[in-house]
């Protein structure tokens, strides 16, 4: 069950990057305009990655073998620290920690760039951030599915 919920985060949040990309071209044009919603979404999003990345967990905790990742990487033997630590030992549960640690640089950062800084940044870099979080969640989806 923490697996189904961890993977049906991933896609919430795959959907809700693809937000957070059309509200930035829409302030593509005027970046002097700053949409609130962009930081309650990439928000929102981290906390769907961190979902997904703690039923991960949990699912290695209870050794859940109906998570092919699970099934593969552990053992039920295995003490408590070595099953958590296992979480990202491999190559899914890595790429989701790095997704989760990506995802929230994303959101400190446009979180950075709603207050006014100096010098004044815009979001088209905050938007590059977006882009590459979209391409490594779709090549994780794509790893789970297939």
């Amino acid at each position: 069950m923490p697996s189904l919920i961890g993977f049906y985060s991933l896609v919430l949040g795959s959907s809700l990057s693809f937000l957070i990309i059309f509200f930035s071209i829409k302030n593509f044009k005027n970046s002097k305009i700053f949409d609130r919603r962009i930081i309650f979404f990439s928000f929102l999003q981290f906390l769907l990655v961190f979902i997904s990345f703690f039923g991960l967990i949990i699912s290695f905790i209870n050794s859940d073998f109906s998570n092919e990742t699970v099934f593969n990487h552990s053992h039920t033997t295995k003490p408590l620290f070595y099953k958590i630590s296992g979480t990202w030992g491999n190559h899914e549960g890595s790429l989701l920690l790095w997704l989760l640690v990506l995802t929230l640089f994303v959101f400190l950062f446009i979180q950075k760039l709603y207050v006014n800084c100096d010098p004044p940044l815009t979001f088209t870099d905050g938007g590059i951030l977006i882009y590459l979080y979209d391409i490594f969640l779709s090549y994780l989806l794509s790893i789970l599915v297939l």
